[in-house]
């Protein structure tokens, strides 16, 4: 019997030490993930603002300081503990703009307009970058909020 309980503590300690090498792995991808995120957003400023640039966070405003903060936001890049999320407001306001995603995409969704990486995969960096450039053009065309996003 104690045998069977040796090689089950041996299978646990190893799948416990795979399964934080795994973790480790996943965050040494993290400051590539953020910084292709971040390029994303850059892209439009201007005639975005930045509004928040460094270790917490990047963050992307409409050029309106007459509104108040929540009504500015644009959308933005926060490195997690499991993974870097990517927020885009334009997802939220106009939903129809991810009908057309891929499902590995839709996958990477939590709530409505948040998208989650744990690891680089650049097919779905392209997706996001697009959906990004689809969000400015829909708020270039309805002003959102009465703002008018740049030049077409």
């Amino acid at each position: 019997m104690r045998k069977v309980n040796d090689a089950r503590a041996y299978h646990a300690c190893y799948d416990s030490y795979r399964s934080t090498l795994r973790r480790v792995a996943l965050k040494d991808d993290f400051p590539a993930i953020d910084e292709r995120l971040r390029a994303i957003l850059r892209r439009y400023v201007p005639p975005l603002v930045v509004a928040a640039d460094g270790p917490g966070g990047y963050t992307l405003n409409v050029d309106r300081p007459d509104l108040p903060e929540p009504r500015r936001y644009f959308g933005g890049v926060r490195v997690g503990k499991r993974y870097v999320s990517y927020y885009l407001m334009p997802v939220y306001l106009f939903p129809e703009l991810l009908d057309d995603i891929s499902p590995e995409l839709k996958r990477r969704m939590q709530g409505k307009s948040c998208f989650n990486f744990a690891r680089l995969d650049e097919p779905l960096m392209t997706q996001l970058a697009d959906l990004t450039e689809r969000g400015i053009q829909r708020f270039r065309q309805t002003g959102v909020a009465g703002v008018a996003v740049g030049k077409p």
